[in-house]
């Protein structure tokens, strides 16, 4: 029950985020228009592609942390040693970059760059939370960013003029503001930081396998985004914004998958192999379920929803969006399958291994359909590519624990029963709140 009521917290923060997120989405779509749209969504990616790929560094401390049981202090140390360093030098070489004179026209790069040690660091701190369990302060440090940023871009909206350069600035100082927030929740966490065990041998064990699963998380990324991109390439920045909106909208679902992967990742770690892969399965029917049924509704609503939020201007997003729902609900199962074989096993060259595969044949489905039907050549590639690498995954992760297909993906009674008793627990805590608030003689 501790895992099911860590999930409904973290699941009531991933509906704040990505309502937070949808603001920004709808904020950013109506102020800047189509192209400028466009152009804010390619610099937010681009600006996190280094990130992601130096996230892995999270995935280290939480199995160092959780499964290997070192000193968090002294791993927090080695973490950010590292993050500053790489953050540091990338944003110099894109101030470098910016100097040459086919770049002057990136007016972007030097702001994409100053975020890096910001990204770097807050990422190593918030993953600090999840190696220790700490649920709460992990939500917390989730919904930061978006909220800072959505109250920077509305602030300089109503003083600047509405363009792509006022909402990346927005966007930077949001990011700043959730470092100094996130230092401020776990200052008594991780401090003082043991500094003598900030070694070279330390960084380099925890890079490595940070590495392999940052490269496996960057790999992701570009499987998430490759369609974007390609968009971009192929249609133009109108296109792109109009896309961008599909592409957000449907990906909101998978906050349900994060939140059931954030309330196991640290037990993941913990437990036996055994006990991890009952505890993985069992996460994947109740995401599953969920994500579908929503999906469906969404699916249902897309055409009065989609207009009504962002505008007349992106009713092209609506078949996008519903050609992207498929792949959406089953590649929420993805991140669970992440979680068991680099937190449990140990092992992050398996989910990078998928995500190499769903890569390959989402760039290779869009080259040939975003030139051939447009915008939505890009969502039927992701959807297509998502089917047949969560294919794969779930196909190894039946092999490797022995466990039969219904168990990870058909809901039993036994879950129902769970999440009612669930339910009236929670509905139970909030009546006695309520009664608590009454005076007594």
């Amino acid at each position: 029950m501790h895992i099911a009521l860590n999930s409904l917290r973290t699941f009531v923060f991933r509906v704040l985020t990505v309502g937070s997120l949808l603001g920004i989405t709808v904020l950013t779509a109506r102020a800047l228009g189509e192209a400028g749209r466009g152009v804010y969504t390619l610099v937010v990616l681009v600006s996190t592609v280094a990130t992601t790929g130096l996230s892995g560094l999270g995935s280290a401390i939480a199995y160092q942390v959780s499964n290997e049981g070192r000193d968090l202090r002294a791993v927090i140390g080695n973490a950010l040693a590292i993050g500053t360093l790489v953050g540091g030098g990338l944003f110099l070489l894109s101030v470098l970059i910016w100097m040459l004179p086919p770049a002057h026209g990136a007016w972007w790069l030097p702001i994409a760059g100053a975020a890096q040690p910001v990204l770097f660091a807050t990422t190593a701190l918030v993953w600090a939370f999840l190696a220790v369990d700490d649920n709460r302060n992990y939500s917390y440090s989730l919904l930061a960013p978006s909220l800072a940023i959505l109250g920077f871009l509305l602030l300089f909206l109503a003083v600047f003029p509405h363009t792509a350069e006022t909402a990346v600035v927005a966007w930077l100082c949001g990011q700043a503001v959730t470092l100094l927030w996130v230092l401020s929740r776990g200052w008594s966490s991780w401090t003082p930081v043991p500094w003598r065990a900030v070694r070279w041998s330390a960084m380099t064990g925890l890079g490595l396998f940070g590495l392999t699963s940052g490269v496996a998380n960057l790999v992701s990324f570009f499987n998430y985004r490759a369609d974007v991109f390609l968009t971009a390439a192929y249609l133009g920045d109108a296109k792109t914004g109009v896309y961008s909106v599909a592409v957000q909208t449907g990906e909101g679902l998978w906050f349900i998958s994060s939140a059931v992967g954030v309330a196991i990742y640290a037990h993941v770690g913990m437990r036996t192999k055994e006990e991890a892969a009952e505890l993985t399965a069992r996460a994947m029917r109740y995401s599953l379920a969920i994500i579908g049924m929503l999906g469906l509704a969404l699916v249902l609503l897309a055409n009065p929803l989609i207009p009504w939020l962002y505008g007349g201007a992106y009713r092209g997003a609506v078949p996008v969006f519903r050609v992207f729902i498929p792949g959406i609900a089953i590649f929420g199962l993805g991140t669970l399958f992440s979680t068991f074989y680099t937190n449990q096993l140990g092992r992050p060259r398996v989910p990078l291994l998928i995500a190499a595969v769903s890569l390959a044949i989402n760039v290779l489905v869009c080259l040939v359909l975003i030139p051939t039907i447009g915008l939505s050549g890009g969502a039927w590639a992701s959807t297509l590519s998502y089917g047949v690498s969560m294919a794969l995954a779930l196909t190894l992760f039946r092999r490797e624990t022995g466990l039969p297909w219904r168990r990870f993906l058909v809901l039993t009674g036994y879950d129902v029963r769970q999440a009612m008793a669930l339910a009236r627990r929670v509905a139970g805590g909030m009546a006695g709140a309520r009664g608590g608030d009454v005076p007594t003689t």
